[in-house]
């Protein structure tokens, strides 16, 4: 059964309007990163240069026959500083949510349908299982087709709040897809209310993580004066 997708909300769909896949190609992968500045991809920082990020690793989709292919899921998390880690030694050098596999146990699989937030139809399997710990989350390598979006200088409340983050999950099960809305990008979302103070507002069920670039590329440590 599709589930459609909460695009009504003006910010929102405004947001997902420049992040769209380009479904006109058929047959071509794609990896939604067309709203990022000249040369970003070529130029991103690394950890010792920049501060407390949300790190992406985009969905990738390819056409064929018809049908929108899921090809990787991509992940979102959060990422704190070299200076940050320096500082407070104890934080995890992640922040996100993944699923917890256990050895010789076959994780819950199912068929997942639905619609990405252009309207696309796919059909992918969708994995469900325990989440592991925030602070387990393993961290992206960032790479050329990484998005990095850098939020500012944690003050010691974030720093001592995100420790506390890292020991418990975000949500106590992982799916894949978003469809029960505990997938990782609803649960960046929840992290950025909580250490960040920001709601980005209901997310569509199957948002991919590179579309929470627009939503969350001026969301920042403390409000700028």
């Amino acid at each position: 059964m599709w589930r459609r997708p909460l695009t009504n909300s003006p910010p929102i769909r405004a947001a997902l309007g420049s992040v769209r896949d380009n479904a006109g190609k058929s047959g071509a992968e794609s990896t939604s990163t067309s709203n990022l500045p000249s040369g970003a991809l070529a130029d991103l920082p690394q950890r010792g240069s920049r501060p407390i990020s949300t790190v992406i690793d985009p969905t990738r989709t390819r056409e064929a026959d018809g049908e929108t292919k899921i090809l990787t899921p991509g992940h979102v998390q959060f990422q704190p500083s070299a200076e940050d880690l320096r500082l407070n030694p104890r934080l995890a050098p992640a922040l996100g949510h993944s699923p917890q596999f256990v050895a010789g146990q076959r994780p819950d699989s199912f068929l997942v349908q639905g619609e990405l937030s252009d309207g696309r139809k796919f059909k992918v399997m969708g994995v469900r299982a325990e989440a592991k710990l925030a602070g387990e989350d393993k961290p992206l390598p960032i790479g050329p087709s990484t998005l990095v979006i850098d939020h500012g200088t944690m003050t010691p409340q974030q720093s001592s709040l995100y420790e506390t983050m890292q020991a418990r999950t975000v949500f106590p099960r992982y799916e894949t897809s978003g469809l029960e809305g505990s997938n990782c990008v609803h649960a960046h979302a929840e992290n950025v209310r909580q250490l960040l103070d920001h709601d980005v507002g209901p997310l569509p069920a199957h948002l991919m993580p590179q579309e929470m670039q627009p939503l969350l590329k001026d969301v920042k440590t403390e409000p700028e004066r």
